[in-house]
């Protein structure tokens, strides 16, 4: 039977109210995410092309069983699955959670039935209503083990990261987890391997790897524009953390976040250099430094454990040499990402805000030129939960535990020269 799709209806004037009326040549199924007073908006497609069908609204308490009725009576599946029915998300954290909920409801068929918070009552109950998510709870784990919900999504310190995706993957969960993976290689190896016995699968958001200028540098690459790599060269500056006063005391304590700016930033570059290379790299050194010894909270005064800049330099098997620069106490935010090789070069200059960007362009044997890239939201689910599913550039915890052991490796090169 020939399989409908679900689309999110967010394009200018598209209806929003009961009583209106959309074209069925625009959307068959529409899900409303963005629309405060109401769960869920959609469509049902009456009859053949062209006609028109009327739009229903549906409260928090009906809406899923609602929406399966409808699909199953047409016989046809959401564009994302599971048995038949929406995937029904958690997320658990209130930090960068909040932009994790954005990209769950842009995508078709995905659902957010909970957020989990661990001690910010008053700002989960925020984010909820402004999405419209039904509940709000405060134990993560009992949500997981709840059969409420079919995948899960961690947004939290590194620290809690094994806890919470082991019982996403005890309870068959499709489990998603922030960069990084966990808070070392250890830990990131037993969650690979327990998702490898359990046939659970298990993504990393390295969100990178969803920006259209890298993707078409992935692209170049493999067409065989730089002909073979000779070096490559990425750098991640940000100002997040540029002032003493920060508004995440355990990013700079070791127990919580594992490192700092090698976790916050220098991971999703390590990724970026194996995806885009195709390769697998060592370090063979890295320097790091803090920026201030001495950070401020709310009054109190914590020492930094923690680095805010490093500079790591690497070698892959064949002796290609690469570097990896991250600050997050810069004046300006820019990521860089360059390849060198024997037929040509080509270098990224992009936004970290929308991951707007140049891509320089230069072939040995032709004149250079440059492509603009306009802003992008780098909705990293969008490739995880794809129709037909995840494609190979999918970021599994397969791959999180790699850039996770270049991670390692990089800290104790660091702790070696401090």
């Amino acid at each position: 039977m020939r399989r409908q799709t679900t689309w999110p209806v967010t394009a200018p004037g598209c209806v929003r109210r009961w009583g209106r009326y959309v074209s069925p040549r625009q959307l068959a199924t529409g899900i409303d995410h963005l629309t405060p007073h109401r769960k869920i908006f959609y469509v049902n497609r009456a009859g053949q092309s062209g006609s028109w069908s009327k739009v229903k609204s549906f409260g928090a308490g009906d809406r899923c069983a609602a929406h399966e009725r409808d699909l199953r009576c047409r016989g046809s599946t959401s564009t994302i699955k599971k048995g038949g029915a929406l995937v029904r998300f958690a997320v658990v954290g209130t930090g960068f959670g909040e932009q994790h909920i954005g990209w769950l409801l842009d995508v078709p068929g995905v659902t957010v039935e909970a957020l989990c918070y661990r001690s910010d009552h008053s700002r989960a109950t925020r984010i909820a209503n402004r999405f419209s998510v039904p509940a709000v709870e405060s134990d993560p784990l009992s949500v997981i083990r709840s059969g409420r919900v079919d995948a899960v999504s961690v947004v939290t310190p590194p620290e809690t990261h094994e806890k919470y995706l082991t019982a996403a993957l005890d309870a068959g969960l499709t489990a998603v987890s922030d960069k990084p993976l966990a808070r070392n290689s250890d830990e990131a190896d037993r969650l690979t391997r327990y998702s490898q016995e359990r046939g659970t699968p298990g993504y990393v958001t390295f969100q990178w790897r969803a920006n259209p200028a890298l993707r078409e540098v992935d692209r170049l690459r493999r067409s065989g524009f730089l002909g073979r790599v000779l070096q490559a060269e990425f750098a991640f500056h940000h100002d997040f953390l540029g002032e003493p006063e920060t508004p995440w005391p355990w990013r700079h304590t070791r127990q919580a976040a594992g490192a700092g700016t090698l976790a916050d930033q220098s991971v999703h570059l390590l990724d970026l250099l194996r995806w885009l290379t195709d390769d697998e790299w060592t370090v063979t050194s890295a320097r790091s430094s803090v920026a201030f010894a001495q950070r401020s909270h709310q009054g109190s005064t914590l020492t930094a454990e923690t680095e805010d800049l490093a500079d790591v330099q690497l070698t892959s098997a064949s002796g290609t040499p690469a570097r990896v620069f991250t600050s997050r106490v810069s004046a300006h935010r820019q990521l860089r990402a360059e390849l060198h090789g024997t037929e040509g070069s080509v270098l990224a200059v992009l936004d970290p805000d929308d991951g707007s960007g140049l891509l320089h362009l230069n072939p040995r044997r032709a004149e250079s030129r440059v492509r603009e890239f306009p802003a992008d939201e780098m909705n990293i689910y969008r490739l995880l939960l794809a129709a037909d599913g995840p494609p190979p550039e999918a970021p599994t915890f397969a791959d999180g535990a790699r850039a996770q052991s270049l991670l390692d490796e990089a800290v104790r090169h660091t702790r070696k020269t401090a």
